[in-house]
């Protein structure tokens, strides 16, 4: 789980940074990433983020803000994956039960 990330970059930038090398940018990208979407809760309650999601395309959970995109960048052209994304409020129990009613309802999304 990736949700200690934002920890790491904070300190990959202090030591940039007192390494004298300030004129070095780096521009991260950071989605919060699960296995699960138990997992995905507690990022979204560390993150304090409002959604939870599941990217059906490359498989994995995650929390974001509402209207985020998840997807990849390949050749520099971002493709959008399909994504069930839901209220983190809601129990783990209800997000399965969610998933699979959708996924039982729309079997070629």
């Amino acid at each position: 789980m990736i949700c200690d990330a934002r920890d790491y970059l904070n300190k990959v930038h202090f030591w940039i940074r007192h390494q004298g090398k300030t004129h070095l940018w780096i521009a991260l990208i950071l989605k919060i990433m699960a296995e699960s979407w138990k997992e995905a809760k507690e990022c979204a309650h560390k993150e304090a983020l409002p959604q939870v999601y599941h990217d059906c395309d490359a498989n994995t959970y995650g929390a974001c803000n509402a209207g985020e995109r998840q997807g990849s960048f390949k050749g520099g052209v971002f493709t959008e994956h399909r994504c069930l994304c839901m209220p983190a409020h809601l129990s783990t129990e209800e997000l399965e039960e969610k998933e699979k009613k959708f996924l039982r309802e729309n079997p070629d999304w």
